[in-house]
Parts: structure tokens; C-alpha cells; sequence
């Protein structure tokens, strides 16, 4: 299984992400700091995403609780 990144932090039906999850059947994402804005931004771009693909999608974020954590507190999340 392949979980692909990508660059933006927010998008829309035109975006490159949604045309190569439509375009090649993508089915999986991971998210990364720089995806990650705040808690709403988050939420937002996590129903856009799985809003607009026909099939399901799968989403992950690199954290691991340890030294790698995305979900940081400066983006309003709280202390893992």
C-alpha cells in the first residue's frame, strides 16, 4: 500500500492532489506538519478531501507521540 504526501493545506475540487486521487484511484494520504495550520483548518481540509473523491479515502498523520509530533500545541492541540 502506498500513502501519498502532499504540499497544500487546503483544497478544492481543482486542486492537483484531488485530480490525482480521481485520476489514478488513490486511496490514501498521510499529513504532515506543514499540512497542519489549526485544529479548524484540519478538520476542513480532512472532510474536502474525503468529500471530494467518489471512493474512500484513508488519512494519516506522522506523529508519533515521541520526537515526531504534528500535532503540536502552537496549532491549538492538546499535549499528547
Amino acid at each position: 500500500m502506498l500513502m501519498l504526501g502532499f504540499a497544500e493545506t487546503q483544497v478544492v475540487s481543482n486542486s492537483d492532489i484531488i485530480q490525482a486521487i480521481q485520476k489514478n484511484h488513490i486511496g490514501q494520504l498521510i499529513l504532515y506538519e506543514h499540512n497542519i495550520q489549526n485544529t479548524v483548518q484540519l478538520t476542513t481540509l480532512t472532510q474536502n478531501l474525503k468529500q471530494s473523491v467518489p471512493h474512500s479515502l484513508w488519512l494519516a498523520i506522522d506523529h508519533e507521540g515521541g520526537q515526531i509530533n504534528r500535532l503540536k500545541t502552537h496549532h491549538g492541540f492538546d499535549s499528547f
